[in-house]
């Protein structure tokens, strides 16, 4: 069962994964791979502020406008490049998986969990150090990306920086990193239920895969089987899509990113040019999607917790 924990023995444990992780350059490579990414989102805004311009369809922000529009830019998917969104809604799953999903299955495989609890150090302590290390480095991530996303853009376009950019930027950095945290413990999950890492990572993927590429195929034929109108069949869709949290975090990083999407009736939304809501009204639209979030956090650590406390680990892994 679990226990109080002593704070040295958590800090170790951290430190323990933290020195591994640098040691295997598994942070680094993830760091940089996420700064190159990082830069082509932001090149890709810039580069999609050129296309509107010679095209002449800037609309209410046009070319003369000393203010660029920033989260407009972050939120456009058909940005003519790698958008913020883009990036963290489909590439940061798998990033996170990739630093979660052998936090443990590891340590049984190499049969090291049966040393690490036979020392005086509760399970309590090894699992609060790991998630530790592994908050640590997905909260890096979360605050490099759009740190880099921004200043990628603002280098590409000079400009007037708007408070209310600045905001948007905030406050999708936080939910982003909730984001990261909810696939980081989907990932520690798999790899407290299998013993093998390859069966944590896959296993991991395959839920990536169908709740995020696959989950809109999904729910289409599931909705057309129940639904019997127009009306119903847009309604059910959409609230079959809210079951999964790429879903859900890619309405609020619309939303809090990209001004010129507009809430409408039944939980849909709309996206016009030619038109913006302000910050609070973009974030009134979502904070219901931003707590369905943050719960998801917390339920699946609960989770990852009691499951770890009750495991029954032997000398063979």
């Amino acid at each position: 069962m679990f226990s109080l924990f002593r704070t040295d023995r958590v800090l170790a444990i951290t430190r323990k994964e933290l020195y591994e992780g640098l040691r295997n350059f598994r942070f680094p490579l993830v760091l940089g791979v996420v700064a190159i990414l990082s830069i082509l989102s932001g090149l890709g805004g810039a580069q999609y502020v050129t296309f509107l311009q010679n095209q002449n369809a800037f609309g209410p922000i046009g070319a003369a406008s000393p203010a660029i529009d920033y989260g407009a830019l972050f939120g456009l998917t058909e940005s003519r490049g790698l958008s913020l969104a883009d990036l963290s809604i489909l590439y940061s799953p798998v990033i996170s998986i990739l630093l979660s999903a052998d936090l443990m299955s590891k340590e049984r495989e190499s049969r090291t969990m049966v040393k690490l609890i036979s020392k005086p150090i509760t399970r309590s302590e090894i699992l609060i150090g790991k998630s530790l290390a592994l908050v640590s480095v997905l909260v890096a991530v979360g605050v490099v990306s759009p740190l880099i996303s921004f200043a990628s853009l603002q280098a590409s376009l000079g400009g007037t920086v708007q408070g209310e950019d600045l905001s948007r930027l905030g406050v999708f950095t936080l939910v982003y990193i909730l984001y990261l945290l909810v696939w980081g413990m989907i990932g520690l999950f798999y790899s407290n239920l299998f013993k093998k890492p390859i069966t944590s990572y896959l296993v991991s993927i395959l839920t990536f895969l169908v709740f995020s590429l696959l989950w809109a195929n999904i729910t289409s034929v599931v909705a057309n089987s129940a639904a019997t109108s127009v009306a119903q069949l847009e309604s059910e869709q959409y609230m079959f899509r809210m079951l999964s949290i790429t879903y859900i975090f890619s309405e609020v990083a619309l939303f809090v990113l990209n001004p010129h999407y507009l809430g409408v009736n039944g939980g849909q939304y709309t996206f016009d040019w030619f038109k913006t809501t302000t910050f609070v009204g973009s974030l009134s639209s979502v904070w219901i999607d931003i707590v369905i979030l943050a719960g998801s956090f917390v339920v699946l650590w609960v989770l990852n917790y009691k499951m770890f406390g009750r495991m029954n680990i032997t000398p063979q892994g």
